[in-house]
């Protein structure tokens, strides 16, 4: 029995109502995916992951365990909308690898996360783009070996978590500053406060989740994604993403001809 059947089966013996697991393995062996069932409305996403992981310790050994990058608990109302073909957002934080910042002035900022585990050396690579320019953007990726993790003093089950939080955060701080700039520059031009269209940085700007699946671009933008993707490391979101954009090249092909 390999891993993969072996949560299935864990989960399945832990008597929730109608269960459904959704799981999938990366290039690396590591498990990715989602854990579906009744039991699950109206109770907090902690608790359901502290039960999830409980079970698994129990039937599995450290190294199984450590093969496990992330399980997202859903509702059935959830994974309906998560199976929809063109989904209009993401159910959870970790539920998708793109975000989008967007931008009074109407520059999209694109931001990739991608996590992998190389024999317990987790890393994270992200890359951003400003779509609106093509000079605008950065990559970078953060590594964290089997001691800064242990340091780090983590569960399992906060891994990856934890990791995607950081390059979030280290991805954030690096737009928020291009679009600094651009506030400074006009305040030099003498617009202050409201009339400063780039003011809301410092106290409203947020990242949007990205379904991948509802993910729509023009052919010049998926190629920079596409370019950008393939300076990375392999992950389960790279696959993802790269496989999204080959099928928006074709939408936008017969778009073109009708």
């Amino acid at each position: 029995m390999d891993l993969k059947q072996k949560i299935e089966k864990t989960i399945m013996g832990m008597k929730l109502d109608t269960p459904v697991v959704d799981i999938s393995c990366d290039d690396n062996g590591n498990v990715y995916g989602y854990v579906c069932s009744k039991t699950f409305d109206g109770e907090q996403d902690e608790r359901v992951q502290e039960k999830i992981w409980s079970a698994l310790k129990k039937k599995l050994s450290e190294q199984e365990l450590i093969k496990i990058m992330l399980l997202i608990n859903e509702t059935p109302a959830q994974r309906l909308m998560r199976m929809d073909e063109t989904p209009k957002k993401a159910q959870t934080k970790y539920d998708t690898c793109l975000w989008v910042h967007r931008c009074p002035d109407m520059a999209n900022y694109w931001l990739f996360i991608g996590i992998t585990n190389d024999n317990s050396v987790y890393s994270a690579s992200y890359f951003w783009i400003d779509d609106s320019d093509k000079e605008i953007g950065n990559g970078l990726i953060l590594t964290y070996p089997e001691d800064v993790l242990k340091f780090m003093r983590l569960e399992q089950s906060e891994i990856v978590p934890e990791i995607y939080d950081n390059a979030i955060g280290n991805a954030e701080s690096e737009i928020k500053t291009k679009i600094m700039e651009k506030y400074n520059l006009q305040t030099k031009q003498g617009r202050w406060g409201g009339s400063n269209i780039y003011h809301y940085v410092f106290t409203s700007f947020e990242l949007e989740p990205v379904p991948v699946k509802g993910l729509l671009l023009s052919n010049e933008i998926a190629s920079r994604m596409a370019h950008k993707l393939n300076k990375l490391p392999s992950s389960f979101q790279k696959s993802e993403v790269m496989s999204q954009l080959e099928r928006i090249k074709k939408v936008n092909a017969t778009a073109r001809r009708i």
